[in-house]
Parts: structure tokens; sequence; C-alpha cells
């Protein structure tokens, strides 16, 4: 029996990808996790939307909100 998915947080996986995705740009580009403030978090959301942008046909379609990410 599958469980039944909670469709209130539809999209969520797609966010938190997209943030993983910006964490390891981040940690590749400074040899260093980013710390937990807003320029850092800032630099991560923008790594992760130039990666998506940059993946064409195949990117996924994903708006971010600020307080998944």
């Amino acid at each position: 029996m599958l469980e039944t998915p909670d469709l209130a947080k539809f999209g969520r996986s797609e966010q938190l990808h997209a943030a993983l995705i910006g964490i390891y740009k981040y940690c590749q580009a400074n040899n260093e996790y980013p710390g937990n403030n807003a320029d850092n978090v800032a630099k991560v959301k923008e790594m992760a939307l130039e990666y998506i942008k940059a993946g064409g046909e195949n990117a996924i379609q994903v708006e971010i909100e600020d307080d998944v990410f």
C-alpha cells in the first residue's frame, strides 16, 4: 500500500534539490560550507538558479520560496 503524499507541500522536493545543488556548487567554488547568514544564502540561491538555467531543456522547473531555501 502506498502512502498518500502531503499535497500541501507539493513541489517541496524540487526546491530542496535546488538548495542542495546550490550548496554543492558553493562548496566547490569556496572549499567551505556556506555560513548561516543572508549573504551566503543569497550566493547559494544564485548558484542554484544559474545551474538550473544552464540545464536547458532538461532543467527542472522550480520556483524557489525563501522559506524553504
